[in-house]
């Protein structure tokens, strides 16, 4: 989760995130989103992920966030999602 949320970060602070990165993020967060896991750090690493698919603009995304903030286990995972959804409208 460590990795994953360290690379979730670094595309969310990019300008232009590469579409190729963008694709393999939310392949990595619906795989993983409903992990039951109390690991605070797996929970930030799916929300950065959120973060950097919200921040895109590509509406593609809006889908699979909308699906993560009503179906995640975690209130802060579904927070983030619902929040990146919206930026995408």
């Amino acid at each position: 989760p460590e990795q994953i949320r360290a690379a979730a970060r670094h595309l969310h602070e990019q300008r232009y995130p590469s579409p190729t990165l963008l694709d393999l993020a939310a392949e990595v967060l619906k795989d993983q989103y409903r992990q039951p896991s109390s690991s605070w750090l797996h929970v930030d690493a799916m929300a950065w992920i959120c973060k950097a698919l919200g921040r895109s603009g590509n509406p593609k995304y809006r889908w699979l966030l909308e699906n993560v903030s009503h179906n995640a286990p975690s209130r802060k995972l579904r927070g983030y999602a619902g929040k990146s959804s919206r930026e995408l409208q």
